[in-house]
């Protein structure tokens, strides 16, 4: 990795952004708990749900080893 360290650190905060933007999207484009509820798909809503969770988790995980980045 020969990229200075400041670039790394960049690149994990535009990563983090990334997670955010994810949960915002969700928020915005599924339907309440309620509404699923009263429709019968719940399970899909928890699936869809647990796939964007994981996601997010999976930028947090890469914006941890990026921050930790040395350069050689």
């Amino acid at each position: 990795m020969k990229n200075p360290s400041p670039v790394w650190k960049l690149v994990a905060i535009v990563v983090l952004a990334l997670g955010a933007l994810l949960v915002v999207f969700g928020l915005n484009l599924m339907p309440t708990q309620e509404t699923a509820i009263a429709k019968g798909s719940i399970a899909p809503w928890r699936l869809t749900w647990g796939m964007i969770w994981i996601t997010v988790l999976m930028t947090v995980v890469l914006a941890g080893y990026l921050f930790t980045v040395r350069p050689k």
